[in-house]
């Protein structure tokens, strides 16, 4: 990921603010984002209707809780394809060994496999409750892993798969934009411009959409690592 030392630095210092020091290391957040096609698309158009009844491609983002700066993305996929799989596409998710300084994370949301170093939400299951102390780690969470919804609409058809390459070639033009207009408002001192009008767009897609989660394999290591950090967040609260 293109993320220097004093973009880190930022990130730590964000995520301790709002949730205590001991979460100061998970420095990125990745996203699944659907980008709409405006028409069924001609080349295996069945493989792009996703579960929201959209014709879509599935984009895989990355990004800095700070500012948003996106750091990795996957893209390629059809809609419906689930984001755990998609996921995989990233190059995070395959050298996260080499990429991640040590003992940092991703946060994530329940649509992700739970890992040491891709954390997610407690999951509540049907017709149980999640504890008093789960309640308290998923909002703590929630204030550092944000849904980024950026493109909505893709006016691109999709015809053959030299269209389907334009499509992408296209998003991802969309996605260095992005960072451009990150990297100069930080230079100007206006990293909440981006910041807001993003995660804006992203609580309105999200009042429209819910996520499919995962399964968790229970006694994991995934599930240690997030046992541990709520349990730290809970102490450090408690004092």
């Amino acid at each position: 990921p293109g993320a220097d030392d004093s973009e880190l630095a930022k990130a730590r210092e964000f995520v301790e603010v709002r949730t205590c020091a001991v979460w100061r290391n998970g420095v990125f957040a990745a996203d699944g984002s659907a980008v709409k096609l405006m028409t069924k698309p001609s080349l295996y158009g069945e493989t792009f209707y996703d579960r929201k009844c959209n014709y879509s491609l599935n984009c895989q983002l990355v990004v800095m809780p700070h500012n948003l700066q996106i750091v990795d993305y996957g893209l390629g996929h059809p809609g419906s394809v689930h984001d755990a799989y998609t996921f995989q596409a990233t190059r995070l998710a395959r050298e996260h060994e080499e990429i991640l300084p040590v003992e940092h994370w991703v946060w994530a949301d329940s649509a992700y496999p739970l890992e040491p170093w891709c954390l997610s939400p407690f999951k509540r299951l049907r017709g149980g409750r999640l504890s008093r102390p789960q309640s308290i780690y998923n909002r703590y969470l929630s204030k550092v892993c944000h849904l980024f919804q950026s493109l909505q609409e893709l006016r691109l058809q999709i015809r053959s798969k030299h269209d389907l390459y334009v499509a992408i070639y296209w998003v991802e033009c969309c996605l260095i934009l992005h960072n451009m207009i990150v990297h100069f408002e930080g230079g100007n001192g206006d990293e909440g411009l981006t910041m807001g009008w993003a995660l804006h767009e992203g609580l309105e897609f999200k009042r429209q959409h819910e996520n499919v989660v995962v399964s968790e394999v229970e006694g994991s290591p995934g599930q240690r690592r997030r046992t541990a950090l709520m349990r730290d967040l809970l102490t450090v609260r408690s004092r």
